[in-house]
């Protein structure tokens, strides 16, 4: 595991932006932190966390935010989706 910084893509008019504040790290994302179990792809560990919103898009009519950014959640569409849509700085 190691800490990049990232740019994102421009948010599309249909996207919210939230930023990470403080993350909540299981068993999982620490083993990956001890090196004993490797992440897949770019992602903010965790199972809970709280953030800020810094943007909303002009289609976006209501937001609400959650957290399921865990690499144990590949099964999750969004997450999938979202990875593809950063890149390295």
């Amino acid at each position: 595991m190691r800490v990049e910084e990232l740019t994102l893509l421009p948010r599309r008019p249909n996207e919210v932006v939230v930023r990470t504040e403080a993350a909540a790290p299981c068993y999982t994302i620490v083993r990956q932190v001890l090196g004993t179990n490797q992440a897949q792809r770019a992602s903010i560990p965790n199972h809970a966390g709280v953030g800020v919103v810094e943007e909303i898009g002009p289609l976006v009519k209501r937001a609400q935010a959650t957290a399921s950014l865990s690499p144990s959640c590949a099964s999750d569409r969004t997450v999938k989706s979202d990875s593809k849509r950063r890149r390295a700085a």
